[in-house]
């Protein structure tokens, strides 16, 4: 019930109620988005705010705004913005209705607090009753009576239920503190995946519809603070397409529910099918199908959120109720085109960041306020530039006016400061910068496996190895079977010089290559395998690995002149060294070298033209003079005083 809803007909002598949605429904029901979207959020009850069940109740709830906005011209609850609003009606009382108009009667004013009561077994509990009580008020009116307005009582009052209510919640809270202690192991389902969900279009050109659907999800569950363990979307989307049982996948993750469904896009719409599954038992717990417009899809997975935080009891925060209440609309073609972008930013080929520019762009342009996509944007321009596709001049400048519009639009979102870390560590070289960044971002969404990867691997170029592997590892818990990010933390450790724990690291990741095959991942752990072995003087199994990876070393040829020169055996190859020594020394414009390359010397004893390629790499800001202070690679000439030169200049916190 709304006042856009209350017509006045024949000039005021008929009044008829439209679109009376909620009280047609005969039994309690759950009210999902679609059933929210139906009212104004000033009328909304703090059972619909919340998710809770509804019935008549709440539109009892709703007359009782209208009454008081009738009485007073204003709203009982208000806020600048939805999300404040949302949490208006959930936590505050109204101001006293007459003090804004002292001749109203205190028994009206009685009555609409009646229909306001947050609790609804303390609200009306029929409209007869609110009725019956409303022509009783008429009667004594008529006769002249009329309650005397003791104010100060009036106020002890709702003082005293507020005192009393906060007292109730401290001994409920204790209450629940030591049943969740006793119980917590066996009861609570606490921990979630959300597996791949399935494109049922038959067209795989959408599969990026369905995959960005699931990872929001997923990063919607990850911002809850109730779930213990919420697994990452780099685990869970090597599961698309699997045909293992539900209760297999949740024994692997060791989590307790799952959510699993379909996406049919429509049109601008798309219909999405989910249902939440109890790992040991198999059991459904919910099931729900939703239709709704592209641009709606953030406010729908946010309803999700709270119903299945309902449904496995897992407790929301006042701040995580206002935070789902409050999405906002994306233009259709821009979520579109956001979700294409940023699923070709994570292919980490030259194709995929043209791609990833253009749908970026296109999102942008469609929604000229969409923080998420210049966040997105800015770390596409990163990669481009650390993966040596585009130019030092070109990304920055576009990466510098993609960060500037993301943090003019929403500063403090976590996607903004994981873009600002990498913004200031890709492109400004500010170590201290980047490091406050991803810690922020880390506060603001705690669990995002990402996030934790990205710091962790800033971090094993600032030369804090134990840091850098504590991040990793915190990602790997988050996402435990991602070979991205078990490859970075075996990484991790060879650049920390921790070999035996490379060594180990990375035999685990290859074989979890057996489960989600990868052939060119395999090919870059078996050449880090190698370099492990190569620096741990396990020359036996070196050659036993440069015999697997065959030709794929090519066409540098550094493993192999590694190889053969750790192990004494540098005459066998001499031509071939011979032909490397005739390349150039010089890095191109987008910071690969043409030729021979600074590693490759420095293995073979040409300091002068290492520190010379070195210097001209420095100059072009390229991304690989970063790798300087930790690559063992370089440990023959890191006592050079013109090596020292150009860590001072980085200016890194650690200069090995």
């Amino acid at each position: 019930i709304k006042p856009g809803n209350i017509m006045l007909m024949d000039g005021g002598r008929q009044v008829k109620l439209m679109d009376f949605g909620l009280a047609k429904k005969a039994d309690a029901t759950r009210v999902t988005r679609t059933g929210m979207t139906v009212g104004t959020v000033a009328y909304m009850s703090p059972e619909q705010a919340l998710g809770n069940e509804t019935d008549h109740r709440t539109d009892i709830w709703s007359l009782g705004v209208v009454l008081f906005e009738m009485l007073t011209g204003k709203l009982p609850f208000r806020g600048e913005v939805e999300a404040a609003l949302f949490y208006s009606i959930v936590n505050e009382e109204p101001e006293l209705l007459t003090d804004q108009r002292k001749e109203v009667p205190v028994q009206v004013e009685s009555l609409i607090e009646k229909a306001l009561a947050k609790d609804m077994d303390k609200r009306y509990q029929s409209m007869e009753e609110l009725l019956s009580d409303l022509r009783e008020i008429n009667d004594k009116l008529a006769l002249g009576i009329k309650e005397r307005r003791f104010i100060n009582l009036a106020r002890l009052r709702r003082r005293r239920r507020m005192i009393y209510g906060a007292a109730a919640i401290i001994v409920i809270a204790l209450a629940l503190i030591v049943i969740q202690l006793i119980y917590r192991e066996s009861m609570a389902l606490d921990s979630i995946a959300v597996l791949p969900l399935e494109n049922l279009s038959g067209d795989p050109d959408l599969d990026f519809l369905a995959d960005g659907i699931t990872a929001d999800m997923i990063t919607s569950f990850s911002r809850l603070d109730g779930f213990e363990k919420v697994i990452s979307r780099a685990t869970m989307m090597q599961f698309k397409g699997t045909k293992r049982s539900p209760k297999d996948i949740a024994e692997d993750l060791d989590i307790k529910v799952l959510i699993a469904g379909t996406v049919q896009p429509a049109g601008s719409s798309v219909k999405i099918g989910l249902e939440l599954i109890r790992a040991d038992t198999g059991e459904n717990l919910w099931t729900e199908t939703y239709e709704e417009n592209l641009g709606e899809i953030q406010a729908l997975i946010n309803d999700v959120t709270r119903t299945v935080a309902g449904e496995v009891a897992v407790g929301l925060t006042s701040e995580e109720t206002v935070r789902l209440a409050s999405a906002r609309s994306i233009d259709p073609e821009a979520y579109e085109a956001y979700l294409r972008g940023r699923a070709f930013v994570e292919m980490f080929v030259d194709e995929g960041f043209d791609k990833s520019f253009e749908f970026l762009g296109r999102a942008i342009e469609k929604q000229p306020d969409y923080s998420q996509a210049y966040a997105e944007l800015v770390n596409a321009y990163a990669d481009a530039h650390r993966y040596g596709y585009l130019g030092y001049e070109e990304a920055f400048h576009s990466a510098e006016q993609a960060i500037t519009k993301a943090l003019e639009l929403d500063s403090e979102s976590a996607e903004s400061q994981v873009a600002l870390g990498m913004f200031r560590f890709v492109f400004e070289w500010d170590w201290a910068g980047a490091d406050e960044a991803f810690r922020r971002a880390l506060e603001l969404d705690p669990r995002n496996a990402i996030t934790h990867r990205l710091y962790g691997n800033f971090l094993v170029h600032m030369g804090q190895g134990d840091e850098s592997i504590a991040q990793l590892e915190r990602a790997k818990e988050l996402a435990p079977l991602s070979i991205y990010i078990n490859q970075n933390l075996g990484w991790a450790y060879y650049h920390a010089h921790r070999f035996d724990e490379a060594l180990s690291q990375l035999n685990k990741t290859k074989a979890l290559l057996e489960q989600f095959p990868d052939p060119h991942k395999e090919r870059q752990i078996d050449r880090q395998l190698l370099w492990c072995y190569i620096v741990k003087g396990m020359h036996e199994e070196s050659f036993v690995k440069l015999e697997e990876l065959g030709d794929w070393v090519e066409p540098d040829a550094f493993d192999r002149v590694w190889a053969y020169v750790a192990s004494g055996r540098r005459d066998e190859i001499s031509g071939m060294i011979d032909t490397l020594l005739q390349g150039e020394d010089r890095a191109d414009a987008y910071y690969r070298t043409t030729g021979i390359h600074p590693w490759t010397l420095a293995i073979l004893g040409e300091t002068d033209r290492a520190i010379g390629l070195l210097e001209s790499i420095y100059e072009h800001h390229a991304f690989h003079v970063l790798f300087m202070p930790i690559s063992p690679e370089y440990d023959s000439i890191r006592s050079d005083p013109r090596y020292q030169n150009i860590l001072d200049r980085l200016g890194l916190p650690w200069q090995g």
